[in-house]
């Protein structure tokens, strides 16, 4: 799938992207916490969690 230029980013990097892009926030990873997975009436959601922390911003 490509979608605004996600591909061949890791997990990590697209969270600091979207977080620099959207809140204008240097972030740090620190941990992958797991993945959750929820089955809604419409839709499928997959959420990955990962521990993070302000750098700045």
């Amino acid at each position: 799938m490509k979608i605004n230029n996600w591909n061949n980013l890791t997990q990590q990097q697209c969270i600091v992207r979207e977080i620099c892009e959207e809140l204008a926030t240097e972030i740090k990873t620190e941990k992958i916490l797991g993945v959750v997975d929820y089955d809604y009436p419409t839709f499928h959601l997959t959420m990955h969690c990962i521990l993070c922390t302000i750098v700045s911003g």
